[in-house]
């Protein structure tokens, strides 16, 4: 079994449901960059979110995860599995958190530590995890906003809480690879990479220093996502312009009850080809 075959479980055709807050599109002259969330906004997740972020879920194993169960000769309940990752999420968070508030697992290498896998078999196992617990399909729009977003000579990046088996995602929801829809390496940061997580100050003052080794200023650059506290006030902090995704009830988080949250973001879309009615053609960037 491969990785690709391993998040095919993930995939299940689903649509946005709305969530009647209204698209607000004003001009915003200086944008050079659009960086994306990736789960509920380019995606649709289940859960709303990656299911790694949460330490208790409920688990409906795919073909996927009881045939790779089966070879690994894994015989532990599913409750027994989501019990000892649950603790070990906990325990991996206790660690870190003296040197990072909203520290990252790499849930590879928890599944590696519970089931005695070497790291191929821990990835391929977290994958089908993920499956079964986090179902998740394209965003309508996503895959052709981001073509036309670069054809107009626009920078592509992404800041998202994502594990290693969210990039083949990718070619299998939205069509393409990261590398196929030209995303900046040095301007894609993913939390399991970084060993923190939104909305970690830290993972988007490294955003900005990636924006600033090209010139860019924070202010050039355009954050679009579905939280407001871990896309939304994070960027505006850093000195990023914002851009809620509000298109669909399962992910949309506008934490009202946090004063963190109490602005208005630069913009507000309910489709993701919305962003086409406002970010204009420019010079192609080089």
């Amino acid at each position: 079994m491969t990785l690709s075959d391993a998040v095919r479980g993930c995939a299940k055709p689903m649509e946005p449901i709305g969530t009647g807050i209204p698209c607000r599109l004003p001009e915003l002259p200086g944008i050079r960059a659009v960086i994306f969330d990736i789960y509920g906004t380019l995606l649709i997740s289940e859960t709303g979110d990656i299911a790694a972020a949460e330490d208790s879920l409920t688990v409906t194993p795919t073909e996927e995860l009881e045939e790779l169960m089966q070879g690994l000769g894994i015989t532990a309940s599913l409750t027994g599995l989501e019990a000892a990752f649950s603790r070990e999420v906990r325990f991996e968070h206790e660690r870190m958190k003296p040197l990072e508030p909203y520290p990252e697992i790499e849930a590879d290498r928890l599944w590696a530590r519970i089931l005695g896998l070497d790291g191929e078999r821990s990835l391929l196992f977290a994958a089908a995890w993920e499956a079964s617990v986090n179902k998740a399909w394209a965003m309508p729009s996503a895959a052709e906003t981001l073509r036309s977003l670069r054809s107009r000579g626009y920078l592509l990046g992404i800041v998202s809480n994502a594990q290693a088996y969210t990039l083949p995602l990718f070619p299998l929801l939205l069509g393409d690879t990261l590398e196929g829809f030209a995303f900046e390496k040095d301007l894609s940061l993913f939390s399991w990479q970084e060993g923190r997580g939104k909305p970690s100050p830290r993972l988007f003052a490294d955003l900005v220093a990636a924006l600033g080794k090209r010139g860019l200023s924070p202010g050039d650059a355009l954050i679009v996502g579905n939280d407001m506290l871990k896309d939304m006030a994070s960027s505006r902090e850093a000195g990023l312009r914002t851009c809620l995704f509000a298109g669909d009830r399962r992910s949309l988080k506008l934490r009202k009850d946090d004063p963190r949250c109490d602005f208005e973001p630069d913009a507000v879309v309910t489709d993701l080809g919305q962003l086409l009615r406002f970010l204009p053609r420019r010079t192609p960037c080089q």
